[in-house]
């Protein structure tokens, strides 16, 4: 399926590069949100600030 498009769009390895940068930063993104709690603004501060100061939270 793969190689019917693969000569007219871009060469194998570029879209292998793409595919993998594109998952790369899919997963950073995973972690990320789920480090980060989920649900917070995103900011470093916010979910010590709501567990009454403490820094070494894990939800």
């Amino acid at each position: 399926m793969a190689a019917a498009w693969e000569g007219e769009f871009m060469e194998g390895s570029t879209r292998n590069w793409i595919i993998g940068g594109v998952a790369v930063l899919v997963l950073a993104a995973l972690g990320w949100f789920f480090f980060m709690g989920g649900d917070e603004a995103g900011t470093a501060t916010a979910p010590a600030a709501e567990d009454g100061g403490t820094a070494t939270t894990t939800d």
